[in-house]
């Protein structure tokens, strides 16, 4: 895993910790300014989501840390690794309402392609 990655990791972890157990909005902002200045993060975009609602969102930091942009709730990002735990996110959901399960075979329900037999497809 590259650095930039393990960063992105590991503020994100810190980030679904810090909602997960209810801090406060200041709370909230004081521990991301702490995380990106230890891992050297220039900018992030932050949304809360709660009841399948954005409650909160806010911008860190810069966009463009040369010419001093800021980061807003609107700025775009590249998606990167974030898309594996929406993913995760998404299956667990369908597990829940009973319509995936994570014993059966994956190539039961890919239908435009099949993941190759190896290690760990054998049952």
């Amino acid at each position: 895993m590259s650095g930039l990655h393990q960063r992105t990791r590991s503020i994100a972890i810190w980030l679904c910790f810090a909602v997960c157990v209810g801090a406060r909005a200041d709370q909230l902002d004081d521990l991301i300014v702490a995380q990106m200045s230890q891992h050297r993060i220039t900018g992030l975009s932050l949304a809360v989501i709660e009841g399948g609602r954005i409650v909160r969102e806010k911008g860190f930091g810069f966009a463009d840390k040369g010419r001093r942009i800021p980061v807003e709730p609107a700025t775009l990002f590249q998606a990167g690794s974030i898309s594996k735990s929406v993913a995760a996110v998404g299956a667990l959901w369908l597990v829940e309402q009973g319509r995936l399960s994570l014993d059966a075979d994956v190539n039961s329900e890919l239908h435009s392609w099949k993941a190759p037999e190896n290690s760990y497809t054998k049952t």
